[in-house]
């Protein structure tokens, strides 16, 4: 990007010299150097010559958005004007077709503005050329304006195009009690949507709901939902619910929708009670789902997830954390079945400081498609907690651990993806179960002869997110019947052998 600078600056600058300062009278071969120096980078050149006439050329014929949501400022496209006339050239008029009445705005050479004059290209330059949108519709609108560029005896344009879909917008808001989430057009979340203690809302069959991915002042999402009541998620099979991030279209064909890490996640709080997800799909998360202590409303689980897919974590697919004490004849914290969860910068699973859980008929995987993801495993549990009290002392303490897997796949691209750290400070053991279960991770005694180490379940396709069974895959008719669910993830019937996982195998 250039107003017309080259390196002849220098050069002319040394040559236009009268005097030579005192400190290089007193030291010539410094300025002598210093001549051959800056003589090399620009020589004694005339300044530029700007013609008002030339061709230019441009990055791209149009400047289109992804989809939009009302209301919602767009990122920024980029554009570039190259000066291809073969000498400085003079732009006399660059400028939005609508001018201040546009939707569209433009920055150009760092200048925000409608309208640019005068603006100058050396040979072979170019100039950076930033557009964004921001408009509020009440039905789905396509928008469209141009650029101008003028030069003498010549104008180009380039078409802007956006297509802004009508939405709700919920920002920063407690739900009332009760609340009924509509359908009839996409929920935009900007900020924290919060369900109240002793209240319930409801978010029906076809419900999408997009996040935004505002961040406070330590870059931490906000756009998330906050459950301190119940959260009641009735999707179908034919009818998901969906929970994703707000920006649409993709990127060097990546969809910004399998971006891992753009929006806070599903958060149920210490007070929650009885939540249920049925038939969801959560996508691109800090976390997915987030449950913090032992269910207080026994023997309701705080949360149960049926027939819901999770992919695409900066962090975890699905998040829970004990510390509490056991309540006695209590709930799991997380009751699962058919859970298909995947790709997580962290671990899929993590259970921490304790918490009672059951999965049943899930598979959890991680391929690290994440670009965060380390060495952790897909599955991790651990017991305690060990912190610094106010004194600086150290102190730590276990909590009751209780974690039952039956028909499930735990699988990934690491020889261990199943992993625990276990610590006593005087509480109860931990408990682990496994029945019918396919896991990669070292041998260990599982207590029973039913489970499966390492032994490939030869999932269809990852790369596609296809985790269906191949035909030759060691979990098919492994799964214990009286455990598994009636149907899998998608409604399929399961047959009178059942498969591990997910997802029950049906033969093309």
């Amino acid at each position: 990007m250039s107003r017309g600078y080259s390196s002849g600056h220098a050069g002319r600058y040394i040559c236009q010299m009268r005097q030579r300062p005192l400190f290089l009278q007193k030291y010539p071969l410094v300025w002598g150097g210093l001549f051959l120096l800056l003589l090399a980078a620009g020589g004694c050149q005339k300044p530029l010559t700007f013609k008002e006439s030339g061709n230019i050329g441009f990055s791209a014929d149009s400047v289109r958005f992804d989809t939009l949501f009302t209301g919602q400022l767009s990122p920024s496209r980029r554009l570039y004007l190259y000066n291809r006339s073969g000498h400085a050239l003079r732009i006399r008029s660059l400028s939005i077709g609508g001018g201040e009445g546009s939707d569209f705005r433009l920055i150009a050479d760092g200048v925000q503005a409608q309208a640019h004059q005068d603006l100058e290209l050396a040979s072979g330059d170019s100039l950076y050329l930033f557009f964004s949108i921001r408009k509020t519709v009440n039905q789905n609108t396509d928008v469209t304006d141009v650029l101008r560029v003028e030069t003498e005896g010549r104008v180009d344009e380039v078409v802007l195009h956006a297509h802004i879909l009508h939405a709700y917008l919920i920002r920063d808001s407690i739900m009332d009690c009760n609340t009924l989430l509509p359908t009839d057009k996409p929920v935009v979340v900007d900020g924290i949507l919060r369900v109240d203690e002793g209240c319930t809302l409801t978010i029906p069959a076809g419900a999408r709901l997009y996040f935004t991915a505002r961040q406070n002042n330590r870059f931490d999402f906000e756009s998330q939902v906050q459950v301190l009541g119940r959260l009641l998620v009735e999707g179908t099979a034919a009818n998901p619910v969906l929970f994703s991030s707000f920006r649409l279209g993709s990127t060097f064909g990546m969809p910004w929708q399998e971006e891992a890490g753009q929006w806070g996640g599903l958060h149920f709080t210490q007070f929650s009670q009885g939540s249920v997800i049925r038939h969801a799909l959560i996508r691109n998360a800090s976390i997915g789902v987030q449950v913090d202590s032992i269910s207080l409303a026994p023997p309701e689980p705080k949360l149960t997830l049926d027939r819901v897919e999770l992919r695409n974590f900066s962090n975890f697919a699905i998040l829970g954390l004990g510390a509490a004490p056991a309540v006695p004849g209590g709930a799991p914290n997380i009751l699962a079945s058919n859970v298909l969860a995947y790709n997580a910068g962290q671990s899929v699973v993590g259970l921490y400081f304790g918490g009672s859980y059951q999965f049943t008929n899930c598979t959890f995987a991680d391929f690290n498609q994440v670009s965060n993801s380390g060495n952790q495993p897909a599955v991790a549990i651990s017991n305690y907690l060990a912190f610094q009290n106010e004194n600086g002392a150290n102190q730590a303490f276990d909590y009751p651990t209780e974690a039952v897997f039956q028909n499930c796949i735990i699988w990934g691209s690491q020889e261990n993806e199943f992993a625990t750290d276990f610590r006593n400070y005087g509480g109860a053991s931990p408990v682990l179960g496994f029945f019918h279960t396919l896991l990669k991770a070292q041998v260990f005694d599982t207590g029973n002869t039913t489970n499966f180490f390492n032994q490939d379940p030869f999932f269809r396709d990852i790369f596609n997110r296809d985790y269906r069974l191949q035909s030759i895959s060691p979990a098919i008719g492994k799964a214990n019947a009286t455990l598994s669910p009636p149907q899998d993830l998608r409604d399929t019937p399961r047959d009178a052998q059942p498969d591990l996982g997910a997802l029950e195998f049906v033969p093309d």
